[in-house]
């Protein structure tokens, strides 16, 4: 798989009309963490989604053109959630415990688009 930063990622999803990949409730995430494993290398490193809080720090939101900032609902998860250190770290990749981690945006990840 392809890696690059949360930006750089962004942008070649959009290259082929698409984003980062985002999911609204259970059946979509259970969907992306089949499509990671399915792809999971043996130097697994979690992939970019298309979550963060770039915009306004602590309120995370999805990229969802053509409606930008979807806000994240996570009442509509029983199995997702975002960790991790959010107010140094803005973009979210999910992790090899399929939960959302807060990362450092410039660290070159593989990334989902949709």
């Amino acid at each position: 798989m392809d890696r690059e930063n949360f930006a750089e990622a962004q942008e070649k999803c959009s290259a082929f009309d698409a984003s980062l990949v985002s999911f609204h409730n259970d059946p979509e995430y259970q969907r992306v963490l089949e499509v990671i494993r399915e792809n999971e290398e043996e130097d697994f490193i979690g992939p970019w989604i298309g979550l963060n809080d770039i915009i306004q720090e602590g309120t995370f939101v999805w990229y969802d053109p053509p409606q930008p900032d979807t806000p994240y609902d996570p009442n509509a998860f029983a199995d997702f959630a975002v960790t991790g250190n959010t107010q140094l770290n803005n973009c979210v990749y999910i992790g090899n415990d399929g939960m959302g981690h807060a990362g450092d945006c410039s660290v070159q990840r593989p990334f989902i688009c949709a």
